[in-house]
C-alpha cells in the first residue's frame, strides 16, 4: 500500500475510491506541485512508523486501555482484516463494543460517515454515565 501513489491506493482503501480521490485533493489555496510532495512525504512517514504492519507491537500495549472502547471496522476492509478487530477487542482490559460498518472499506468515515456518527453516537449514549 505504501509503495503506491494516494490516488491510486484509493480503491484499495474505500469502497468509494471516486469520493475517497476527492477528500485527498489538493487545497485550492495549495499549488499542486507542494501538494504532492506532501502527501508523499505524509505516505513516507506513516509507512515508517507503521511498516512492517504486522509488528507494530501494538498487541503488547492494548492491555493499557483500561476505558470502554468502541472498534469501528470497514466491513470490507482491505488493509487491515476484520478478524482484527476480535484479537484487539481480546487484549483490551476495558468493555470493548466492536461495530462492523456495513459498505465501508479502511476508510469507514469517508465510506460511510452516517453510519460511522451513528456508531459512535450510540456508543457515547449506551456508556455515558458510567465508569470505564
Amino acid at each position: 500500500m505504501f509503495a503506491l501513489h494516494p490516488r491510486e491506493a484509493a480503491a484499495l482503501l474505500s469502497t468509494n475510491p471516486d469520493l475517497y480521490k476527492a477528500q485527498i485533493a489538493a487545497p485550492a489555496e495549495v499549488q499542486p506541485v507542494a501538494w504532492s510532495i506532501e502527501t508523499s512525504r505524509s505516505n513516507e512517514a506513516t509507512a515508517r512508523f507503521l511498516w512492517p504492519l504486522g509488528d507494530t507491537r501494538l498487541s503488547r500495549r492494548l492491555s493499557r486501555i483500561t476505558a470502554q472502547t468502541c472498534a469501528l471496522w470497514g466491513e470490507q476492509d482491505r488493509i487491515v482484516p476484520s478478524s482484527y478487530a476480535r484479537r484487539f477487542s481480546d487484549l483490551i482490559s476495558g468493555s470493548v463494543a466492536v461495530v462492523t460498518i456495513p459498505g465501508a472499506g479502511h476508510v469507514a468515515e469517508i465510506d460511510a460517515p452516517a453510519a460511522v456518527a451513528g456508531a459512535v453516537r450510540q456508543f457515547s449514549r449506551a456508556t455515558a454515565g458510567r465508569s470505564s
